[in-house]
């Protein structure tokens, strides 16, 4: 009988923390990829840039630190990852899809520099929400950034984005690569067929590198963005 039992709430807690077992960020990065470079069709029309991409979540037992009992630090970086990963194949999608149907070399994407504030925890089993856009690029990098948010419940008014309670702000650097040569982001941007916002990307660009260690800052630029 106390087999039975402790069958069952393994069989449980595996179940709630399917995203965070072994092999299961494999699955989830290769299930994002092939869904976008293989099978979503090319849109005829132009998109923005930086039009933002929504992931929703839960924290699952797995990614808890369980001396806070909260969602581990540690544990963003994979979400984050994934959002980032979604966002740049969503935004930039024509470049990929074209390289894949002509079996030509594409330009990877690797992360260049992270910062991230985190604001208020996330507990165990709390709905979470991953916002994440393109907000800027120059001649040699890309940034996106990125929004955890979750309920206001209790009617705070620090950190508040679109009524929702902001736990954590991060803004990532990447470049293009093919090879060892960086691909300017422009020449990505111009063979996907998507529309910039605001032709000064440079500024932008700098007014987000400036306020990168400044949450308040980074959360206004976002938002007016």
């Amino acid at each position: 009988m106390i087999l039975k039992v402790i069958s069952i709430l393994l069989s449980l807690f595996a179940l709630t923390s399917y995203k965070y077992l072994p092999g299961s960020y494999t699955l989830r990065f290769g299930y994002i990829s092939i869904k976008y470079l293989y099978f979503k069709n090319i849109k005829k029309s132009s998109n923005l840039l930086s039009i933002p991409l929504t992931r929703k979540s839960y924290c699952a037992p797995l990614e808890c630190d369980f001396f806070g009992l909260h969602k581990n630090n540690s544990t963003y970086f994979t979400e984050l990852d994934l959002a980032r990963t979604e966002t740049v194949l969503n935004s930039l999608h024509t470049y990929f899809r074209n390289k894949i149907l002509n079996k030509e070399n594409y330009a990877f994407v690797p992360l260049a520099t992270i910062t991230n504030h985190f604001l208020k925890e996330i507990k165990p089993f709390q709905n979470y929400s991953i916002e994440s856009k393109i907000v800027a690029f120059n001649d040699n990098s890309l940034l996106i950034m990125s929004l955890f948010l979750i309920s206001n419940s209790s009617n705070n008014t620090n950190f508040i984005y679109k009524s929702n309670r902001v736990t954590t702000i991060s803004i990532a650097r990447l470049v293009f690569k093919n090879g060892r040569k960086t691909v300017p982001p422009i020449e990505i941007i111009k063979e996907s067929n998507v529309l910039v916002k605001d032709q000064d990307n440079h500024k932008n660009y700098e007014n987000f590198i400036l306020a990168q260690n400044d949450p308040n800052q980074l959360l206004t630029l976002y938002s007016n963005f």
